[in-house]
């Protein structure tokens, strides 16, 4: 695994999470609350929990918390209200996601990280494993809010990879 790998999956992931909050924008206060999304119920909900898991990942690869804490790690639906709230949300996690992989070299990405579930096992996986993780996470939660914001109605843009990769072609 390449750090570039790993900065490209990062630059996408941004890329796309501004897409989504852009179709988000489309939704009236109450389909955003409303239940139907398949993550954690609303589009709210697991769009928090999309933020609340890159901030608390992130801060844990940076050693400022323990994975115990990482997994811990909540936003309320009161911290994101308004998809305006969500934005604002999200901009220090990406910049603090941003500084982070900024930050990274090969030789850090190759280390192992040491975890521990609660009540569960343990183990140590590399730093970019678990970055990739991280990433894929990502993917598969806006999937989420894309199909709920589909059932609402709206048409939600194309924030796939693919696209990223026909419009950014030098990054």
């Amino acid at each position: 695994m390449t750090l570039d790998v790993i900065a490209y999956a990062y630059k996408y992931n941004a890329w796309a999470t501004d897409g989504l909050l852009k179709s988000m924008e489309q939704l009236t206060p109450e389909q955003y609350a409303a239940p139907g999304c398949s993550g954690h119920g609303s589009i709210r909900d697991t769009f928090a929990h999309f933020m609340a898991s890159q901030h608390a990942w992130v801060s844990w690869y940076e050693g400022k918390i323990t994975v115990s804490d990482a997994i811990k790690l909540r936003l309320q639906p009161d911290d994101v209200a308004t998809v305006a709230q969500a934005r604002q949300r999200w901009l220090p996690i990406l910049a603090q996601t941003d500084a982070f992989i900024a930050g990274l070299t090969d030789d850090r990405i190759h280390q192992f990280l040491e975890w521990g579930i609660p009540n569960g096992p343990s183990g140590k996986s590399r730093m970019w494993q678990m970055l990739l993780h991280t990433a894929n996470h990502g993917t598969h939660t806006r999937a989420q809010v894309v199909a709920a914001i589909r059932r609402a109605g709206y048409t939600p843009g194309n924030i796939e990879m693919l696209t990223y990769v026909m419009t950014h072609p030098d990054d």
